[in-house]
This record gives structure tokens, sequence and C-alpha cells, in this order.
């Protein structure tokens, strides 16, 4: 399994300009679109989520299967940009399919509390 993280730019990035630009308001929900693939090599794949995706992509896991022929991705995506990341993947990567849309729920979720600082207990002697 991979993990790889992107940080997207709207301004000087590869691949195809986005067909509407982030500007900052509120955040999109995020969501988990699962893909299966047949199996090629880890980074082939990588290679053409970049070239397909560009600046849409963001978060994604590749998992390779040892025992079956195939790759699975989950990529987490901004709720508005399913339908293009669709239409991308479905003219780059033909054989390629979808599995059901999930929504990651540990957005909107209250954060974890801060670790306090280093000795803070300490006993005193």
């Amino acid at each position: 399994m991979l993990l790889h993280r992107i940080f997207l730019q709207e301004e000087g990035a590869a691949g195809a300009p986005c067909s509407h630009p982030r500007t900052a308001g509120p955040a999109a929900h995020g969501v988990v679109l699962p893909i299966r693939l047949a199996r090629e090599p880890a980074l082939r794949i990588r290679q053409r989520l970049h070239a397909a995706l560009g600046p849409l992509l963001g978060t994604y896991r590749l998992s390779v299967d040892a025992v079956r022929p195939v790759c699975t991705v989950h990529l987490h995506l901004r709720q508005d940009d399913v339908g293009e990341c669709m239409d991308r993947i479905m003219a780059a990567l033909p054989t390629a399919e979808f599995g059901p849309v999930g929504r990651v729920l540990h957005e909107e979720g209250p954060r974890p509390p801060a670790l306090p600082p280093r000795g803070a207990y300490r006993a005193q002697a």
C-alpha cells in the first residue's frame, strides 16, 4: 500500500487547468472515490493518475493485490470535483471501474486536543 499527498496548486500546476478554480470560502465536503484497475507497476499508475487529474488530485491510497491482477486506488477528493475527476479518469484510464462514493467522516468532527508540552507531567522530587 502506498500513500501519497499532493499539495494543490492553482498556478503553475502540471496537467490540464481546472474547469472551476478554487477560491477561499466554505470548505467542501471530502469524499472517497474507489477505483479498480488492472494490475500495473505502482509507479505507472501514479504517473497516469497525475497526468489525468493534475491539480484535482489530492490524497490517495494505492493498493496492489498480490493474488489477483487488480490495483485499487482510493482517491480523496472534494465533493465538487467528483464529476470532473470521473470524466478525466474515464478518458485516461478507460478500463477503470468506479466503486461507490463514500464520505470522509473525520473532516467535520472536533479536532483532538493538543498534546501537553514535553515534561509537563514530570514529578517534582
